[in-house]
């Protein structure tokens, strides 16, 4: 019966019948494979992008806090570095006075909600560009170095507070950064005198002051390593996404 002519062309028929079938479910599959890549790839793009927004606007969070904050805390230790000693030329309070908020600086506080979803989560496996997960492993690094050291930076600032607190008038470093308290700008300056002599003459206000500035100058250049780190991520994610 195989020899038959239609029994052989029964089998053709159903051969042929499978094959289609079989390509058919291939091509099913390929479509499948296909929208679920485009899908990831969807993904991937939208994490992308938010990442670029947060990493933008934290590349102006840093130019702000490095070249206003940081510059003027950096300006007024030197300040007030050239009138210490035993001999040093004596200032007046309203220039000792002026310079005083300045030594206080922003907390370093980037945006990374973004950023900490993704780098620990299972959207970072989304991202199928080898160097781009370098780059963003590298910008958590540095980051997490960058805000350790601003830890130390400060702590000299608590230091200097309590410094004050203890020889100068913690009403009068407040009414003189009315801009940072505004809140408490009707309390008004103290009606107490202060030896601001004494201290500029002391050792351990000087010994502040350079801790102060030695901390600020090494955190400064984290912060800027930080900053040229998020700004060649930002050029890669241009050129590439």
């Amino acid at each position: 019966m195989i020899e038959t002519g239609s029994t052989r062309r029964y089998l053709l028929y159903a051969i042929g019948e499978i094959l289609l079938v079989m390509i058919g479910i291939l091509l099913a599959l390929q479509v499948n494979n296909w929208n679920q890549k485009r899908q990831l790839r969807a993904q991937e793009k939208e994490i992308v992008s938010a990442l670029k927004e947060e990493m933008i606007l934290n590349k102006e969070y840093l130019d702000r806090l490095l070249e206003n904050d940081i510059l003027k805390a950096q300006n007024a230790c030197r300040m007030y570095l050239q009138h210490t000693g035993p001999a040093g030329i004596l200032i007046t309070s309203d220039t000792f006075n002026y310079y005083l908020p300045h030594t206080a600086t922003s907390f370093f506080s980037p945006r990374t909600a973004k950023f900490e979803q993704v780098i620990n989560g299972e959207d970072f496996n989304l991202i199928q560009d080898d160097s781009l997960q370098h780059l963003l492993t590298e910008y958590k690094t540095r980051m997490q170095y960058a805000n350790s050291l601003h830890v130390g930076a400060r702590k000299s600032w608590d230091e200097l507070n309590d410094y004050l607190g203890e020889q100068y008038s913690v009403r009068r470093t407040v009414s003189i950064a009315s801009y940072l308290y505004k809140h408490l700008n009707d309390i008004g300056d103290t009606s107490f005198d202060f030896d601001i002599e004494k201290i500029l003459k002391d050792p351990h206000f000087e010994n502040i002051i350079t801790e102060r500035l030695v901390n600020l100058d090494y955190w400064r250049r984290r912060a800027h390593q930080f900053l040229r780190h998020t700004e060649l991520t930002l050029k890669y994610l241009e050129e590439n996404y």
